[in-house]
């Protein structure tokens, strides 16, 4: 729901992300976070958000997604399997034999508002800027999203089609 809203007004979302900035810190051992409700490690920091909202300026509104169950990855039963990435990909190297999953990722930030916030950010130092690509892509159309919560650890995998 939330992506779809960002894909049906990219420019009023810009707001959003600049109305956040305010929650970018310095922590205590010199690295940049995102402090609003949960702490999120940073990359760029302001300079990573105010590029996200130069895009999101420059992006025509997008059709929803449309979720489709068929491209769902199923998220582990147990903490260890969520956090090993290994897990995820040979889980995506399955489906993949089954059904077209064009482009795919996972995510760990619990709170939705913040996740969806930082994936249009997406201030990674690893592919800065993929995540984006994919939820502002006119190429894809579908969408798939599973998560859970075992004790306190958080998991989503997000998977999309054309």
């Amino acid at each position: 729901e939330i992506i779809n809203k960002i894909r049906n007004d990219p420019k009023k979302y810009a707001d959003e992300i600049e109305n956040n900035i305010q929650y970018i810190k310095r922590h205590t051992d010199g690295s940049l976070i995102f402090a609003k409700h949960l702490k999120v490690k940073l990359n760029k920091g302001v300079n990573a958000f105010r590029e996200a909202i130069s895009i999101l300026k420059r992006t025509t509104r997008l059709d929803p997604f449309r979720f489709n169950n068929t491209i769902m990855i199923d998220v582990p039963k147990n903490e260890i399997d969520m956090k090993d990435a290994k897990v995820f990909q040979d889980k995506i190297i399955q489906k993949k034999k089954e059904i077209d999953i064009h482009a795919y990722f996972k995510d760990g930030i619990k709170d939705p508002f913040i996740s969806a916030l930082l994936m249009i950010v997406d201030d990674s130092l690893q592919n800065p800027g993929k995540k984006r690509e994919m939820l502002l892509s006119e190429e894809f159309k579908y969408i798939a999203i599973s998560s859970a919560f075992i004790n306190k650890q958080f998991c989503a995998y997000f998977t999309f089609a054309k």
